[in-house]
């Protein structure tokens, strides 16, 4: 079984933004970034999305809603990026027809006039390169201006047709913003660069699935001026040596799709542009392009069922945080940095008939060598008893909250030094412990995680629990 696991550093408390697709009344989704269980989010039905920003990327191994009124069959998915914001200086990105982009012995047609049914990576249409009937270059090119010492990266998603050869190539007029006539051949039936020419550049290729590729070039600049970046037909001549001056074929080409001119190194996302620039969001996350570092796809969120206090209905108690009730969403990953964190929440069967939670936790998990050598976990009821005057036993019901002791007695120093470490400033900020993480029986493993903080009965035991073996105890917030 799994050791312990704590997340001691709620990554949400450092959010630019945290914001749910749905929000019921003012329950808003700051609430998501509160300690306490009574200020919760609720959303206007049973599917909710939290989004959670940062201005720069989290580590980050748990996504957890301790406090929740989800059913056992709540399903949600878990997805994080750390990729930056991207702008796309490439005009009319997506529509190679358009006069800024010049073009040599060729000419563009649409999808529907010269193959009906081909689609993009995202499902859009496309255009299709034709080249003319002529003994020449075949190409089409724009002019971007970039300033010196500036790595930049440019790159066109190309898919074969008649031609499965393709170039490219960059001009710089009277410039040396780059090495003039630099180029590469990509093979577009194995996804290859066949032949890098000229040095300075960096080629390479991406595949998008559906036989799309994504070629690019990326270099640093040498002085400011104008790069004239040029997309170009290929073919082998009687040798069988690449070449891009040759009779062309009317018609014969390949289809193009999503120009990208940008700073830095190649990213993942492409953002389509018309006559401006078009920027990426930090995190954007979308349907099709696969530019987060983690995706858990659709899983269980919290298959313990909710406990039922006495006195609560079954719907009741989904959401009965302070007396005990309400479940615990949890989901455990390796590590990885995430500038944006995305949550999908579906309950169809949930009891309220909407998604609440009082608090999102989320950031880097640490386990020990060895488990707790001995853990129990204790009901903290706040029920006042009294008696009257006619000597009945009166209750008046209170608050109930559990409490984690974690023995330290078989961590290795190491380990107990850390965990020490860990947990020094939980009197002020709550700690997420698990110390049956994963375990197949899912009541234990619900029952002794806790979202608490150390009691102040451990402050003593705390003193000493670098030298000597104790026990600290995590109370539920």
């Amino acid at each position: 079984m799994p050791n312990l696991r704590i997340v001691s550093d709620n990554a949400i408390a450092r959010a630019a933004s945290l914001v749910a697709s749905t929000t019921a009344g003012g329950l808003a989704a700051a609430n998501l970034a509160s300690d306490k269980k009574s200020s919760v989010h609720r959303a206007a039905g049973m599917a909710v999305t939290y989004t959670a920003t940062w201005a720069e990327a989290e580590p980050i191994g748990c996504v957890a809603l301790p406090f929740c009124n989800l059913s056992p069959t709540a399903q949600w998915r878990v997805r994080a990026t750390s990729e930056g914001s991207t702008n796309n200086y490439a005009k009319y990105s997506e529509s190679f027809s358009n006069t800024l982009w010049a073009k040599q012995n060729c000419t563009v047609g649409t999808t529907e006039g010269d193959a009906a049914g081909v689609k993009s990576p995202s499902g859009a249409s496309v255009e299709k390169f034709k080249e003319a009937a002529s003994t020449a270059e075949h190409y089409l090119s724009q002019t971007w201006a970039v300033p010196a010492n500036q790595k930049v990266t440019v790159s066109f998603m190309v898919k074969a047709a008649e031609r499965s050869l393709v170039s490219l190539k960059f001009d710089n007029g009277a410039n040396t913003a780059a090495p003039f006539a630099a180029r590469a051949f990509f093979d577009l039936s194995t996804g290859t660069v066949a032949v890098d020419v000229d040095g300075g550049w960096t080629f390479g290729t991406v595949s998008l699935g559906g036989g799309w590729y994504r070629i690019y070039a990326s270099r640093t600049t040498t002085a400011a001026g104008n790069i004239v970046a040029r997309v170009t037909s290929a073919t082998l001549n009687a040798s069988n040596v690449l070449v891009l001056l040759y009779t062309g074929t009317a018609n014969s080409g390949f289809y193009i799709w999503g120009a990208q001119f940008e700073y830095g190194a190649l990213s993942s996302y492409y953002p389509n542009n018309t006559s401006g620039i078009a920027t990426r969001p930090t995190g954007y996350i979308d349907t099709w392009q696969k530019g987060y570092g983690y995706d858990s796809g659709w899983i269980a969120a919290c298959p313990a069922p909710a406990l039922r206090p006495r006195g609560f209905t079954a719907a009741q108690a989904a959401s009965a945080y302070a007396y005990g009730g309400g479940a615990c969403a949890r989901h455990w990953f390796s590590e990885v940095n995430a500038s944006t964190l995305i949550v999908d929440v579906a309950d169809s069967g949930n009891l309220q008939g909407y998604i609440e939670a009082a608090c999102l936790v989320t950031g880097p998990v640490w386990s020990p060598q060895y488990n707790a050598s001995a853990t129990s976990v204790s009901v903290i009821d706040r029920t006042d008893v009294a008696r009257s005057s006619a000597g009945d036993q009166l209750a008046d019901p209170g608050t109930i909250s559990r409490k984690v002791p974690v023995d330290l007695r078989a961590m290795p120093e190491a380990d107990r030094t850390r965990f020490l470490a860990l947990v020094r400033n939980s009197r002020a900020y709550p700690i997420l412990l698990s110390v049956f993480p994963d375990h197949p029986d899912l009541e234990l493993e619900r029952d002794f995680t806790v979202y608490g903080r150390r009691t102040k009965d451990s402050d003593i035991a705390y003193q000493f629990a670098g030298a000597y073996s104790t026990t600290l105890e995590i109370e539920e917030i």
